[in-house]
């Protein structure tokens, strides 16, 4: 994230430790992206896969800083 100049507290990676910060983590076996803000998600999405999660991911955050 650094080499793309997203800085830190945009995202989290894992349990949400960020407020207002777009978050990937592995739940009961699904993979999911969501937005965290003041202890809610919004725009949950779920993937089997973990690629296709990584990909959402990356997608979702390089479209706000780039």
């Amino acid at each position: 994230m650094a080499i793309l100049n997203i800085p830190s507290n945009a995202f989290s990676i894992g349990d949400p430790t960020q407020d207002e910060s777009l978050c990937i983590r592995e739940k009961n076996g699904h993979w999911e992206v969501f937005y965290y803000e003041r202890g809610i998600k919004t725009g949950l999405r779920v993937f089997k896969e973990e690629h296709e999660a990584c990909e959402n991911f990356l997608f979702t955050i390089k479209s706000w800083f780039m």
